[in-house]
């Protein structure tokens, strides 16, 4: 898996162009904020959002092209898939849960 470590929230982005978006997903640790993925999903309804583990997402194509963003304290790390290749990206300017869900929209409205 490629480590890529980012110092802003636009090189994320820049990132996902690399490999579209499809598929987002919150690993359970990370979900204290429900309130903001059911917006999400209510705002995208034709993108799929899933607060289970890598491991689970293992069929069909959803497991060809995600987004996940997990956190160890405040630094959240995103691996993006596809077609069974991954990239791990350290995005360390995201601080909170809250500036998260925001970024995650941006790449939606960018993907979408």
């Amino acid at each position: 898996m490629a480590i890529i470590t980012l110092s802003s929230v636009d090189d994320c982005i820049a990132a996902l162009h690399v490999v579209g978006l499809r598929v987002f997903r919150f690993t359970p640790w990370s979900m204290d904020i429900p309130e903001g993925l059911t917006a999400l999903s209510e705002k995208y309804p034709d993108i799929k959002f899933y607060t289970f583990s890598t491991e689970d997402l293992t069929d069909e194509e959803d497991a060809n092209i995600f987004y996940d963003c997990f956190g160890f304290g405040d630094v959240p790390n995103v691996t993006i898939c596809k077609s069974g290749k991954c990239v791990e990206i350290i995005a360390g300017e995201m601080e909170n849960m809250d500036d998260l869900i925001e970024t995650t929209e941006r790449m939606i409205q960018i993907h979408h």
